[in-house]
């Protein structure tokens, strides 16, 4: 539970070494986390933006989807303030992972 608030602490400072199933530190991953990935500006470039901008972030991560990015949308779902951006983006998680994201606004989501 930790280790969400901890990625997207260190996102926004350092940049990430790309984990590994090999090289995590401890957790079970089957995803990469890399500095470069589009879902990493999301969250700056779309909260208060207006709808079309969102919906072109939308887009372009959509066309650009890897599985590694699940793990950094999961992240900027659990942390956005921004309710369209969340809604957004769960949609899009939901299309991807062909998996119900079921939550509230107090940000406690189930993914299964």
């Amino acid at each position: 539970m930790l280790l969400p608030f901890l990625i997207g602490l260190l996102s926004n400072v350092f940049i990430l070494p790309e984990l590994t199933p090999e090289t995590n530190t401890g957790v079970k991953t089957l995803y990469s986390i890399e500095a470069d990935v589009p879902i990493s500006g999301f969250l700056k470039l779309a909260t208060n933006s207006d709808e079309n901008t969102i919906t072109s972030l939308i887009d372009k991560i959509d066309k650009n989807w890897k599985v590694r990015y699940e793990i950094m949308a999961l992240e900027t779902l659990y942390f956005s303030n921004d309710f369209r951006v969340r809604l957004a983006l769960r949609k899009l998680l939901e299309k991807k992972t062909q998996k119900e994201i079921v939550g509230n606004y107090d940000r406690t989501f189930q993914y299964f």
